[in-house]
């Protein structure tokens, strides 16, 4: 796992190389953040009727940070959606050395 985090470090390094520090809003407008909620409630229904995987799984983490307007549960929510991404990463290790899933 260190060395999935030695490449992020590395990504987030080579990003603020290339742009500077970036301070983006989290959303454009209100209508995204309804937006979310709707792509949210759709993403909890696949993931309750079974259809359980990655792209559900993150985007469910993803769209829950977005549909969110306090910082500190954004916050949270977008580590969750991180360390979703790393499992991920650890699954697609696992299948490039030698198809483990």
């Amino acid at each position: 796992m260190n060395r999935i985090y030695e490449e992020i470090a590395a990504e987030r390094k080579r990003q603020d190389e290339k742009w500077g520090v970036q301070n983006y809003s989290m959303i454009n407008e209100c209508d995204d953040v309804y937006e979310c909620k709707e792509l949210l409630d759709c993403i909890k229904y696949e993931l309750v009727r079974g259809n359980v995987d990655w792209y559900n799984t993150l985007m469910k983490e993803v769209y829950e940070t977005f549909a969110e307007t306090d910082p500190v549960k954004q916050r949270e929510k977008i580590i969750r959606a991180c360390a979703v991404g790393v499992a991920i990463v650890e699954y697609l290790d696992r299948q490039i050395e030698g198809g483990k899933g």
